[in-house]
């Protein structure tokens, strides 16, 4: 299955589907590296919008904060493709100063 390339300027739900494909988790510090800070609601976006089932799992930090991982599973991989496909065709495109 090919993954489809972010040609334009990614939203954040767009940015976090395109990890989730790459078959990697994610917690909510690990996403402020792709410039989400409110993970949270973009895990919703995409469970209740989106109707994907994404993995939980607790783990504790460095700093000893208790977190969520998040994954999707195999099944959901194929949905999350095709889902990113569909928000890269309608995303707009980027305003060039």
């Amino acid at each position: 299955m090919k993954t489809p390339t972010l040609s334009k300027t990614p939203g954040k739900t767009m940015r976090i589907s395109a990890h989730f494909l790459t078959g990697t988790s994610l917690n909510r510090f690990e996403a402020q590296s792709l410039v989400d800070h409110c993970f949270n609601s973009t895990i919703s976006a995409l469970a209740s919008c989106h109707r994907l089932t994404l993995q939980r799992s607790a783990e504790k930090v460095a700093n000893r904060c208790r977190v969520v991982h998040y994954s999707l599973s195999d099944v959901d991989l194929t949905c999350a493709n095709a889902i990113l496909a569909t928000l890269i065709r309608n995303a707009r495109p980027s305003r060039e100063d």
